[in-house]
């Protein structure tokens, strides 16, 4: 429910409930709260209960029930779209008259504008002809009172799998940023932007660029999010937002393997053997203590034991040290480290871990350090731990100190989570990060939406979608997935918004026959009902008029 108590002015008040009811249905649309939840309260001013109301004698007025499924409400960014897609090739702007015509027919006010940049998919600047196109279509949406879902594309199949679906990714960032103007100042006009750019049909797919680059995804949308300050970019699957947004740290690491690291004491020859001419311990540098080790070819060596349980698959090893250098040759490459050979328990190795150091003269310490992953499948049981100063020419001699190794266990995944109420409202990238599902129903999977659909991706989904828009299409007969029951409930459980009214005809159809269509088209994103409203029986004339109203979405 949705309470609403503020005291208006009586001679204002009959305009005011008008267009009260107008504005909480634009607010709806723009709020998530609203949008996608069944119950919630918003309160403003002082209610007739309060202390200065009390005594004033009031009356309660029921509304009637809501209007049936059949009474079609034409509210702002909600409900089936059409579809009409512009090509770079042949430009053609959106038509006021013909916006309105469409509206006015359908009821529809939402549109998805589905530009095609295929001139420019070889990576030349868009042109200021379609720059200008996309500026008056804009104008044309707002006189037509409709609003549009964006996406941009350069293809529109992929039957040439010698063409590229889409420039590289300095060029569509380079796009972006010629029509960031355009999109925000004309965010009044734009329900959300899909992500588009990548792939045919700017699907996030089948791409030539992309397909192995979560990064440079993330990019993408982060530039669509930074020229769109006040609305969401949805993107293709809910894996690929729990992926943009994921981050990994490692757990506390476990340390002590390294004897004698610090070249400390009287156990350092015992602990580490001579490698080639081997090493002496030297007072003359130290970078902590009062010892460390000087090599002039050669180096020192110490063979590392793991435990059965560290070195596992996804553990992290990370070999450090610190060294000075006297007139060597620089950049020497594995010559001049830490080396480690890992052996595996199935008897394999993995060579040639290196942390290297620069070389020549240095004044100062140098610390180099390098970490590795066990692959899956693979245990480290044992490594063959350096360090080195080898095969020079120039004759130098290079200090080593406070040589380490330290194992961390499998990375820890963060962030990627669903939105909560505490993290939807905080304007960040996450915060305006919706979807969107072009193949709704279609599968098991939805054609690839879901890896997992059985597991958390459904709950992921219903959480996130209660604070960001959601919408879509079908896109294949799927009985009897694709029928009544299950589009019902998956209308709500993921709070779909908008859905295309052209596509898939036959899953379309299956509605209408199957007697939900009408439901569905009334239910998509918001809906909201007036319960109740108190008001004062008697005010003086120019005085305030206190009252509650209660809303309830049923969207």
């Amino acid at each position: 429910m949705v309470a609403f108590h503020h005291p208006f002015s009586v001679a204002r008040t009959l305009h005011f409930v008008t267009m009260f009811l107008v504005l909480v249905r634009a607010k709806a649309a723009q709020d998530p709260l609203l949008r996608g939840r069944k119950k919630s309260e918003v309160s403003g001013g002082p209610s007739i209960g309060s202390h200065q109301n009390r005594k004033l004698q009031t009356s309660t007025v029921v509304y009637p029930a809501e209007l049936p499924y059949s009474s079609l409400v034409s509210n702002p960014e909600r409900g089936f779209y059409w579809q009409d897609s512009y090509y770079a090739s042949s430009t053609e702007r959106l038509d006021a008259s013909s916006l309105a015509s469409i509206r006015s027919d359908t009821g529809m006010t939402v549109m998805l504008r589905l530009y095609y940049l295929d001139d420019f998919v070889y990576g030349d600047d868009i042109s200021q002809s379609v720059l200008d196109d996309i500026e008056a279509d804009f104008d044309a949406l707002r006189t037509a009172g409709v609003k549009a879902v964006l996406r941009f594309a350069y293809v529109n199949n992929n039957d040439d799998p010698s063409a590229p679906t889409e420039p590289p990714k300095d060029k569509i960032l380079s796009h972006i940023a010629q029509l960031a103007p355009i999109l925000t100042a004309n965010q009044d006009a734009i329900i959300a932007v899909q992500a588009g750019f990548i792939g045919p049909w700017g699907e996030w797919h089948s791409s030539t660029h992309f397909d192995d680059d979560s990064e440079g995804k993330g990019e993408i949308v982060a530039a669509l999010l930074d020229a769109l300050p006040d609305r969401i970019v949805q993107i293709r699957t809910p894996l690929q937002k729990q992926t943009l947004y994921e981050t990994t740290v490692l757990p506390e690491p476990t340390t002590g393997y390294v004897l004698s690291g610090d070249f400390e004491g009287s156990n350092v020859a015992s602990n580490w053997n001579a490698h080639m001419n081997g090493y002496s311990i030297t007072s003359d540098e130290a970078h902590t203590g009062s010892h460390s080790i000087v090599v002039t070819n050669g180096g020192a060596k110490q063979q590392i034991y793991l435990e059965n349980s560290e070195g596992g698959p996804g553990s992290t090893i990370e070999i450090s040290g610190y060294s000075k250098s006297v007139g060597t040759s620089v950049a020497m490459g594995g010559d001049y480290s830490i080396y480690a050979d890992v052996k595996y328990t199935d008897g394999s190795y993995l060579y040639g871990q290196i942390a290297t150091f620069a070389g020549g003269t240095s004044t100062n310490w140098e610390k180099a350090e390098y970490s590795f992953v066990v692959p899956q499948g693979k245990t480290a049981s044992d490594i063959s731990l350096y360090a080195m100063y080898r095969n020079d020419n120039a004759g130098g001699q290079a200090y080593f100190d406070d040589i380490q190794v330290k194992v961390y266990g499998p990375a820890i995944s963060t962030g990627g989570g669903a939105l909560d109420s505490t993290s939807a409202y905080d304007g960040s990238h996450i915060a305006r990060t919706g979807h969107h599902n072009d193949c709704f129903l279609a599968s098991d999977t939805d054609f690839g939406t879901y890896t997992n659909p059985n597991g958390d991706e459904y709950p992921y989904l219903s959480q996130d979608t209660m604070y960001t828009a959601m919408g879509g299409e079908t896109c294949n007969e799927n009985a009897p997935r694709s029928e009544c029951t299950t589009a019902l409930s998956e209308l709500e459980l993921f709070h779909y918004s908008y859905l295309n009214s052209g596509y898939n005809e036959d899953v379309l159809q299956s509605w209408s026959l199957g007697g939900c269509m009408e439901e569905v088209t009334a239910k998509l994103g918001y809906r909201l009902v007036l319960q109740t409203g108190t008001f004062p029986i008697n005010l003086e004339p120019g005085g305030n008029l206190p009252y509650d109203i209660l809303l309830q979405n049923v969207g």
